[in-house]
């Protein structure tokens, strides 16, 4: 069987390995290469975590751990850091008791796959990690067992576990079409600067981010999806204040009440510092017809939407301004003052393709059979990736998943998702 994959990100890449190992062909289309820069997999580190208010997703994340560490084992690849997640709830502000009940009902899912999470006062928050502020705080949960990945890093040794099968082979082009032959979808056609063709194939699999939902919007309509650009911060803080802040002494943390989050310095790109804003609505597809509806909330409703931009097209994002990353830097600061000491090194901005409600769309495409979509990352795929992806490979090989997909099957936009 040949199955041809569009889009080399984390979630192509994994597949398209996972694929192989399975005994399929893998033609992976992919225009720049995996962990490219500006694309959702390019960044140095994501948030590894399995504490999550659904069920599924907590599921998906807990496994994913387990697999990141299987997997860094068999690539030779350091590709998790455990170094735990704290998640700080504030005692006043916008949504404080809901993200109260989100960290409990977090809690309870994750105790109940077996894994273990610590429920913190403000002053143990002190004294564990000192670097960090606490007065404002009402509680704190750590997962131990939580940390972050190195995105690129690996995203492109999956990349090489898949090509050193001989199954999956890349073509550095961009996926434009999907070919249909008498219902089926039987291949994918490519374009570059200067020639283009056909990949004929067995089976499609489209996981190309944003761009993914035009490639399939002929058969299904389009995917209530959009586009949003966000960014990631690196600072210096000079010691012996920076040495608090070093991943040694402290963990990946979460504060809800602010909306933001970040990575202590990995010893060499810095202190990381970024808004999680909500996610504005989604436009209805071209098509009405619904597939199925899920309106479930992955974060409790928010109002800030300070350092996300929106829009349609595929060109590069637009770094931040000066502006923006002071205002940033003022926000960290009631957290971690250190950082008004600090030099902004860097900032890293890519497109993440969201939903409205952050729950992923992943499974067959209604309206053409041998087609599949995986998309809707929202900023939080990497995770996942291991667990589902597989899943996905799996499903698309007529196997039994390791997780049950259902819960991400693709949806056109409910009344309630305008809303939110």
């Amino acid at each position: 069987m040949h199955v041809v994959v569009a889009g080399g990100g984390i979630f192509g890449q994994v597949i398209a390995w996972r694929l192989s190992l399975r005994g399929a062909r893998v033609t992976v289309v992919e225009p720049v290469g995996p962990g490219s820069a500006g694309s959702g997999s390019g960044d140095r580190s994501r948030i590894v975590r399995a504490l999550y208010d659904e069920p599924f997703f907590a599921e998906a994340g807990f496994h994913g751990l387990r697999l990141w560490d299987e997997w860094s084992a068999l690539l030779g690849v350091r590709c998790v850091e455990r170094i735990g997640v704290v998640y700080l709830v504030r005692k006043e502000g916008a949504g404080a008791k809901a993200f109260r009940n989100w960290v409990a009902r977090g809690i309870g899912h994750v105790r109940a796959l077996g894994g273990d999470v610590q429920e913190l006062s403000p002053a143990e928050v002190t004294r564990r990690w000192p670097a960090m502020a606490s007065a404002d705080l009402h509680s704190a949960a750590f997962e131990p067992d939580g940390g972050y990945g190195r995105a690129a890093l690996a995203t492109r040794a999956i990349a090489r576990a898949g090509a050193a099968t001989a199954r999956v082979v890349h073509l550095a082009a961009r996926a434009v079409g999907v070919c249909e032959t008498a219902g089926r979808a039987s291949g994918i056609r490519w374009e570059t600067n200067d020639s283009s063709g056909v990949i004929e194939a067995d089976l499609v699999v489209v996981a190309s981010g944003f761009a993914g939902v035009e490639l399939i919007a002929p058969f299904c309509g389009r995917l209530p999806i959009q586009r949003l650009v966000h960014w990631t911060s690196y600072w210096d803080v000079p010691y012996p204040e920076g040495a608090a802040l070093h991943q040694s002494v402290l963990p990946a943390w979460a504060d809800l009440g602010a909306e933001l989050y970040g990575f202590p310095d990995d010893g060499e790109s810095g202190f990381k510092a970024a808004s999680h804003a909500p996610r504005p609505p989604c436009a209805a597809p071209a098509s009405s017809d619904s597939i199925s509806t899920a309106d479930t909330g992955q974060f409790p409703p928010a109002t800030s939407r300070s350092f996300v931009r929106s829009g349609v097209d595929d060109g590069p994002p637009p770094p931040p301004s000066e502006a923006e990353i002071e205002a940033l830097r003022a926000q960290v600061a009631v957290r971690f003052p250190a950082i008004e000491k600090g030099r902004c090194r860097g900032t890293y901005t890519c497109a993440y393709d969201a939903t409205a409600d952050e729950r992923f769309q992943i499974g067959p495409v209604p309206g053409v059979s041998g087609l599949w979509f995986v998309g809707g990352m929202s900023g939080h795929g990497f995770k996942h990736a291991p667990s589902l992806g597989d899943s996905v490979a799996a499903a698309v090989m007529g196997q039994p998943p390791m997780l049950d997909l259902s819960p991400y099957a693709l949806r056109a936009p409910a009344n309630s998702m305008d809303a939110a």
